[in-house]
């Protein structure tokens, strides 16, 4: 049974794909035929290069730019009561998981 912490992730999440949707990204909700991404058990994972990380959304650029390799976007979400402050270790895993991933 889902609790309310967890409940009101994911309706961040869906809120995060909306807003994307709605600003002309063309989000991605599952695997295809991309060989970057994985089906996990908690949805979408992108394959880094020291393992598969569990990414909240997930969205392509509508317009690519010329010459250029396809863009990306990842997007992590967190939900915390009023008045937390994000830690640092929070900041360092995101990092982490966008230099993995980037390699």
């Amino acid at each position: 049974m889902a609790r309310i912490p967890q409940i009101r992730g994911m309706l961040l999440e869906e809120a995060l794909l909306h807003l994307l949707r709605f600003a002309g990204y063309q989000t991605v909700e599952e695997v295809g035929d991309d060989p970057t991404l994985k089906d996990g058990s908690s949805g979408l994972e992108v394959k880094g290069r020291g393992g598969n990380h569990q990414i909240d959304a997930i969205a392509d650029f509508s317009v690519s730019q010329p010459f250029g390799n396809p863009e990306r976007l990842l997007v992590e979400a967190k939900f915390f009561e009023p008045r937390t402050r994000v830690g640092l270790p929070i900041v360092r895993e995101a990092v982490g998981i966008l230099k993995d991933v980037s390699e």
